[in-house]
């Protein structure tokens, strides 16, 4: 889901983008029951394979390898390769998708930036608050300093969810990391020292 733009002036930190404008996606935890069927499905038919390998002689010369089923097509579409599938000791191990090169955790809520290009070039975990319909109200943004002494702006926002609806807005926040010191009293945010 399309839920904004991000113009940012300064580096963010994780992900590591430099200066630009982004258009924000959300993307909501989990995995559609087609990909979770499909890993389920091309997992065993993986190792129903590895454990009837025949032997090299055993081959007909001209032989093609085995039709894989169905579930190669979903997985290919999420971005899941059969490498990815083959080295899972379960299907329930893999727990991301890929957008792109840019591999996505389904464990949580992500916010997907990608560039004026199109394509995906980070991602930013969710907040333990979940989106939560709401009326429209006026962006908020909270500076604090992170564990390691950078900026760290948490950015409240409403996005509208039906054109038709204008009253239906998600109310969502997302978190940015800047490299940047973070504000302190004898260096306010906004005071930038002559170069």
């Amino acid at each position: 889901l399309l839920v904004g733009v991000l113009a940012t002036t300064e580096k963010l930190v994780d992900p590591a983008v430099p200066p630009g404008i982004y258009s924000v996606q959300y993307r909501r935890e989990g995995m559609p029951r087609e990909l979770t069927d499909a890993l389920k499905a091309g997992h065993k038919e993986l190792q129903d394979l590895k454990k009837r390998k025949p032997k090299p002689s055993d081959k007909a010369e001209g032989e093609e390898a085995p039709k894989k089923g169905p579930w190669l097509e979903v997985i290919t579409r999420y971005g899941i390769t059969e490498k990815d599938l083959d080295e899972a000791k379960h299907a329930t191990d893999i727990k991301f998708v890929r957008v792109g090169a840019t591999q996505v955790s389904t464990e949580s809520d992500m916010f997907l930036l990608s560039g004026l290009e199109g394509a995906v070039v980070g991602v930013i975990p969710g907040t333990n608050k979940k989106p939560a319909l709401g009326n429209p109200f006026q962006p908020e943004a909270v500076v604090a300093a992170d564990s390691k002494g950078r900026l760290q702006m948490t950015v409240r926002f409403g996005t509208l969810l039906k054109v038709q609806d204008p009253k239906k807005f998600a109310d969502m926040q997302m978190v940015l990391t800047l490299d940047l010191p973070a504000p302190a009293a004898d260096k306010p945010w906004r005071v930038h020292s002559a170069k």
